[in-house]
């Protein structure tokens, strides 16, 4: 190796120590913050779960938690029923009712792990909903750390990863994409390292968290297929990125016999619509007009300002893709298949941030990823000196 070389190789390795005190950092961080938030609600951790009395019956319920009064709630409430009995049949249980259940069914591992960690006990549930997807993000900064070494580039990059701000929005909503990421992010770490099973099998988890985690690995399985149409012979590493899709879809089979429909089905206009972007742009328009309009002057200014983040990331990434090299192509397939379903979203989900910025999650992740790849170090550091006000002012925004 050249001088220029190892003194390179030197600050893209970070130590042990260096690494855990960034993840302890992070952890920290995120533990004040929902400190913050639930000390603002005299410390009752149940106010994240954002049960509404319209599918939650406060005078049945195993343990009580906060209620909101004519509300519908959100997705928090669904994982708190199923953490209570993962393998449940009804659609009214403990005194909350499953709107979907083969949907909620589908992401399954989340309130699965809750109710294994918590051992059932519907006390400690809301709990172990918000540790377990701390804990997550601990898991994720490290991993991101790891990546970044592998790939070439400063490890502090690694921190653009767990300070997403749409993690702040799940997190103080129970919902399941943290956990998801974390074993989609890890499947990655095992694909590039070229450990197909470990790959595969994190994957599967991912999916059973959240089955929007699919295209994860599909780039890696859409690489290897190209090559071996170039070479004109099957590479067996093939087969092991076949298994998500084919657990995916045996799992909705297992859902269709217990529930008598299909998770899929539920897909409508409602969610996708074309031709693509005009519901974005729509969303864009909106989001100005109220901006400028009186009332409620915070909420519009961080949903405009977060569709413009979102518009300049997309941008960002597209322009690294077409301009530089990423070396792993893999991670440009996969981000595609995320940029393909943003181009379709409706305007129900362009509308509000606590939705789109999470399902955007892993559309930023991959983004991060492929821009880490390609070791577009002023582009990163860009973007970290970004993310971070945006994640400051997310967290002012959820509290």
């Amino acid at each position: 190796m050249t001088y220029f070389q190892v003194q390179f190789a030197k600050q893209t390795q970070m130590t042990f120590g260096t690494k855990r005190a960034l993840t302890v950092f992070t952890v920290l961080l995120y533990v004040l913050f929902i400190l913050i938030k639930v000390g603002a609600g005299n410390f009752d951790v149940s106010r994240l779960i954002i049960a509404g009395d319209r599918f939650v019956n406060e005078s049945a319920l195993t343990h009580p938690i906060y209620v909101l009064k004519h509300s519908d709630g959100y997705d928090g409430q669904f994982y708190y029923r199923l953490a209570l009995n993962p393998l449940t049949h009804e659609r009214i249980q403990y005194g909350i009712t499953l709107d979907h259940p083969e949907v909620r069914s589908q992401r399954i591992l989340y309130p699965a792990t809750v109710w294994l960690l918590s051992l059932g006990n519907a006390y400690l549930i809301p709990y172990f909903l918000v540790i377990l997807n701390i804990a997550s993000l601990g898991v994720i900064c490290w991993v991101s750390l790891l990546l970044c070494e592998q790939l070439g580039v400063r490890p502090e990059f690694g921190l653009l990863i767990p300070f997403y701000p749409g993690f702040v929005l799940s997190l103080v909503r129970d919902t399941a994409e943290i956990y998801a990421v974390l074993f989609a992010m890890c499947a990655v770490y095992a694909a590039l390292n070229r450990k197909h099973v470990p790959a595969a099998m994190l994957a599967v988890a991912a999916i059973l968290v959240r089955e929007t985690t699919l295209f994860y690995l599909a780039g890696f399985g859409v690489a290897i297929l190209l090559a071996s149409i170039k070479r004109r012979k099957v590479d067996p590493s093939l087969w092991f990125y076949l298994v998500p899709p084919a657990v995916l879809i045996l799992w909705h089979l297992i859902l269709l016999h217990a529930w008598g429909t299909l998770p899929l089905s539920k897909l409508s206009s409602d969610d996708f619509t074309f031709p693509p972007l005009v519901d974005f742009f729509q969303a864009g328009s909106i989001a100005f007009h109220d901006f400028t309009s009186k009332g409620h002057l915070l909420r519009h200014a961080y949903n405009a300002l977060s569709l413009i983040a979102v518009a300049a990331f997309v941008l960002t990434v597209t322009w690294n893709i077409a301009s530089r090299k990423v070396r792993h192509p893999s991670l440009v397939y996969s981000w595609g298949f995320y940029f393909t379903l943003l181009l379709f979203f409706s305007i129900a989900i362009w509308t509000e941030p606590f939705g789109y910025l999470r399902i955007l999650c892993d559309l930023y992740v991959l983004g991060c990823l492929t821009l880490i790849s390609s070791r577009h170090d002023t582009i990163l550091r860009n973007l970290l000196y970004s993310v971070t006000p945006l994640w400051l002012i997310t967290c002012i925004y959820a509290l």
